[in-house]
């Protein structure tokens, strides 16, 4: 079943080196940034996909957009002019530059009417502002909103209660449950993470596996042989993407976290801006055996 989602949060950019670099070739430049990765991720699902970004004035290149194009992804950018600077670019990464790319006045503008899609992705790659209006927009459509919590940081409470699924690696969890150097495990952080209101909390452990909590009962995954969602970036953005997929179409919440976590293994090499992101054929492998297997 294609969805209709939009992912929300910033777009960068990163040199990538040409492969005959040696021989002269000149750097490529590639979309980088953890939004544009979870709508690529998406969009390999077989998802039509629409990426709302905040980029700074005068900042965007054409050629920065066509990997994300080619991937069948909407982008839509509106200008951060009076915004807080949104968090910073990794190692590698550079901001965006707008030149020939319409802006919108404001994330509001860009998000636009909400009511075709079945799911809102919001990435806290934007300033506190940004995400409560990305959040409160998505909610008061009647949309299903996911929050992507990296890079983690202390949440509005009012906000997280808006939220359908809260999903965030065990590190992650500790910053937003607001208990760093205390002795909390995982089922500790996600009731903590609950008490704010997400309907449903996922935390993927740093050892491998992933659990679930809806706020009364707990579903937990043991690590199959493999990668585990947190062990990399590509494969929680694949974690994250296939969770999406099957909870928007209520799967067993079961067959939902062995779902993800299976396609979070299947990383792909290769060349080009999204190499370890796999395809939606390749992830239909990670439906075999699910129902035998399920509790």
């Amino acid at each position: 079943m294609s969805l209709e989602i939009t992912v929300v949060g910033a777009l960068r950019a990163r040199l990538q080196p040409s492969p005959d670099a040696e021989a002269g070739g000149e750097s490529e430049l590639q979309p980088a940034g953890m939004a544009a990765q979870l709508a690529v991720a998406l969009a390999r699902l077989g998802h039509t996909v629409r990426l709302v970004v905040g980029v700074q004035p005068s900042q965007c290149p054409a050629a920065l957009r066509a990997p994300l194009v080619a991937e069948g992804i909407t982008v839509a950018a509106f200008s951060l002019r009076d915004s807080a600077p949104m968090a910073e670019a990794k190692p590698g990464e550079q901001e965006t530059h707008s030149e020939g790319l319409e802006l919108h006045a404001d994330l509001i503008d860009a998000l636009g009417p909400l009511q075709r899609a079945d799911a809102v992705l919001v990435q806290l790659e934007l300033d506190d502002d940004h995400i409560i209006q990305a959040v409160e927009s998505s909610s008061g459509a009647g949309r299903f909103t996911v929050l992507h919590a990296s890079p983690a940081r202390e949440l509005d409470p009012a906000m997280l209660a808006q939220v359908d699924v809260l999903v965030a690696t065990e590190s992650e969890a500790r910053v937003l449950a607001r208990c760093l150097g205390e002795k909390v495990g995982a089922k500790g952080l996600a009731r903590r993470l609950a008490a704010f209101g997400p309907s449903k909390v996922v935390v993927s452990r740093r050892e491998g596996g992933a659990l679930l909590f809806d706020g009364e009962r707990f579903l937990e995954l043991d690590r199959e042989t493999g990668v585990a969602a947190s062990d990399q970036l590509p494969s929680e953005f694949v974690f994250t993407a296939a969770l999406l997929t099957a909870l928007v179409q209520e799967w067993r919440v079961d067959l939902a976290l062995r779902f993800a976590e299976r396609a979070a293994r299947l990383i792909q090499g290769g060349d080009g801006a999204f190499p370890k992101l796999p395809t939606s054929d390749v992830l239909e492998t990670c439906l075999g055996g699910l129902e035998e297997r399920s509790t």
